[in-house]
């Protein structure tokens, strides 16, 4: 009977241990992001918290003020973005609000060119969304040239993963398939971008979806063009009520082979 109870209790113990380890756990190094919020700063515009101080409140126990707090936090599960229409945007040349991350290089923007490959892979999932919202913006490349146009964006829409990139003399939106994945709300997947000279790749758990080919896309913007990533949740509605919750279990990073 006494070994029957210890075998009993090393089964639940294991069981604890392999159920710890298959939770998604976050991780970001918060040195290389800054992070805009649907929310107003002092000169009107949405505000941002840049390096020193994104990194030292994410590393912290405290975490962001309470009002920041409602958009981004960090939880067992991953980093919460939770975004929601307030009317405040980046900029004029947009209408919608947005808790999001830019690829940093310490407190100064990380603009890197194509010599160097790039790759941003996330694990998240869609957590919640109210008030009509079904399409939002996870993961993106953006160009510094011309007007900060996005090379590419990743895009959750009723239950579905879509790709738009930016191809031909006028840089309009090239789209190949109407879908290339289907994730319901609540489902935790990976998405992984990959960037150089003669390529530009998006796989879904690990699988690759679509390639587009240099001559395809990249020819079109500048030669000598700077690109940045971003990651989170770019909310596509501007109507009150609409909101939608995102958590990221992982935010990787990477440049050079």
């Amino acid at each position: 009977m006494k070994l029957s109870f210890i075998y009993i209790c090393m089964l639940i113990a294991a069981g604890l241990t392999c159920a710890a380890q298959d939770k998604p756990k976050p991780v970001v190094d918060g040195t290389k992001w800054k992070i805009t919020f649907p929310t107003k700063s002092p000169k009107g515009n949405a505000l941002e918290i840049r390096n020193p101080e994104f990194s030292r409140r994410l590393k912290s126990a405290a975490g962001f003020p309470d009002d920041l707090n409602k958009y981004f936090r960090r939880t067992e599960e991953g980093l919460v973005f939770h975004a929601e229409y307030t009317g405040v945007t980046t900029s004029s040349a947009t209408k919608y609000s947005r808790t999001e991350l830019r690829e940093m290089s310490g407190p100064d923007e990380h603009n890197w060119t194509l010599d160097k490959p790039g790759r941003l892979t996330c694990k998240l999932k869609i957590a919640k969304l109210e008030g009509g919202a079904n399409k939002l913006f996870f993961m993106q490349i953006h160009g510094k040239r011309p007007k900060s146009k996005p090379l590419i964006k990743c895009i959750w829409e009723k239950g579905r993963i879509r790709l738009l990139t930016k191809g031909g003399k006028n840089l309009k939106d090239l789209k190949r398939k109407s879908h290339y994945a289907n994730v319901p709300v609540d489902q935790w997947f990976t998405c992984t971008i990959r960037i150089s000279r003669e390529a530009l790749s998006v796989s879904v758990n690990g699988k690759t979806v679509e390639t587009y080919a240099a001559d395809e896309v990249l020819k079109f913007w500048p030669k000598d063009n700077t690109y940045y990533f971003k990651a989170g949740n770019y909310l596509q509605h501007n109507t009150p009520g609409a909101k939608a919750t995102v958590v990221f279990a992982s935010i990787d990073v990477s440049h050079g082979n």
